[in-house]
């Protein structure tokens, strides 16, 4: 009996060494792991860097999207039905029952049935694309002397629906084709904003800057100025009416003319020339003070040779850095309103026709609000990156610049 139990002591001995001895070594390796880790980061800081910019902005991201949802959802509930069933419903003469089993089955495509949190839990399932989703699509046929679905499947890693009203000409529409087709119009206009607004607005700014002091740049200032504090809708309205009420031209996008399509660009220019005016002058006069300009003044050089070699070089690294978020910004947001005024059939108009209260489309709302967050969000870090690559100077510490 005494040996037994000496032996039972002797096991539970060496067991009890041996969860010691593994436990220090679990700790040991993971010390070791987060001293390697913080070692790689602290070496490899624009990684760092740009890693903690996308995880607070995903964070971000998520939650202001299903707040979002939550709001259109909320929405939804509030638009009756009724703005929901198909052109037909006169002829067919539905009972109320069947309009229901329609509007539910509208509501299945999109996964907008169930409880709410399962309702956002599908919103970012079928968002995410890393994974392959096998969900009811547009081609999913609806009878219309019943209301009932027939359901057809498709894989997709991405899928934000369908139309539940005929607002984008028809109901049981796919968002991300309406989006597909919406893009290029946006796109392009935003593309051509961008570069000429700024193949205009920085030499223009530069030589502000140079004649600073002069009564030619001290106008062409105070103009750019008096352009920039004008509301957006005087100056999309004053070039809406100017070739009609003018020039006796057609106003219809899809007229024949050109010009139609030429002053919507004209209008975007002139809401983004003036900002790259001003605050190209502005950096350059800032940079006018730093010591190296004076340093080669005093080597005898030209004004223009200070601006154009020096100056220029430090300064286009902060103009360049503007250059992917103002592109967001011309196809996301200024084109709401000049794509609604020319009748333009970009993300805009589709924004704006989705909007109207007895027209709700939730999920070409979230789709446009998604994409757009995104886009700005990484256009914003890549603009960062940006300078960071162009400046050697930017060096990034701990994270932070």
């Amino acid at each position: 009996m005494k040996r037994g139990r000496k032996n039972d002591l002797a096991l539970s001995s060496v067991l009890l060494s041996l969860k010691e001895n593994s436990i220090s070594r679990t700790n040991f390796i993971l010390k070791n792991s987060l001293k390697q880790t913080t070692s790689f980061f602290s070496n490899h800081s624009t990684l760092s860097y740009c890693l903690k910019r996308i995880s607070i902005s995903l964070a971000c991201l998520a939650i202001g999207l299903t707040l979002i949802f939550i709001l259109v959802r909320w929405n939804l509930e509030k638009t009756g039905i009724e703005a929901f069933m198909p052109d037909s419903l006169e002829k067919n003469n539905w009972t109320e029952e069947q309009k229901h089993s329609y509007y539910n089955k509208l509501l299945q495509l999109n996964n907008l049935d169930g409880n709410l949190w399962n309702q956002i839990l599908h919103f970012w399932y079928n968002i995410i694309p890393f994974f392959p989703k096998h969900i009811l699509t547009s081609n999913s046929v609806v009878n219309f002397e019943t209301g009932q679905l027939e359901p057809i499947y498709e894989t997709r890693f991405i899928y934000f629906g369908v139309t539940m009203t005929n607002v984008l000409g028809s109901q049981n529409l796919d968002v991300s084709s309406e989006f597909e087709t919406a893009m290029p119009y946006s796109f392009t206009y935003g593309l051509i904003t961008i570069t000429i607004s700024y193949l205009l607005g920085v030499p223009l700014g530069i030589l502000a800057a140079i004649k600073n002091k002069k009564i030619s740049g001290k106008l062409m200032n105070s103009v750019s100025l008096f352009i920039y504090s004008l509301p957006s809708v005087i100056i999309i309205m004053f070039f809406f009416l100017l070739p009609v009420g003018f020039f006796s031209q057609s106003s219809l996008f899809f007229s024949e003319s050109f010009w139609p399509k030429f002053w919507p660009a004209l209008t975007m220019c002139f809401l983004f020339v003036p900002f790259n005016i001003i605050m190209t002058r502005k950096y350059f006069v800032e940079e006018i003070q730093k010591d190296y300009v004076l340093f080669a003044y005093s080597k005898g050089l030209t004004t223009n040779m200070v601006f154009f070699k020096h100056i220029f070089r430090n300064t286009c690294v902060v103009i360049l850095r503007s250059l992917p978020l103002d592109l967001g910004m011309a196809i996301f947001g200024f084109s709401i309103i000049t794509e609604t005024q020319w009748n333009i059939p970009g993300l805009g108009k589709m924004l704006t026709t989705c909007l109207t209260p007895a027209s709700n489309e939730p999920m070409v709302i979230m789709m446009y609000i998604t994409i757009s967050s995104v886009l700005i969000t990484f256009t914003s870090l890549l603009a960062d990156l940006i300078m960071i690559w162009l400046d050697p100077r930017v060096k990034i510490q701990g994270g932070k610049k």
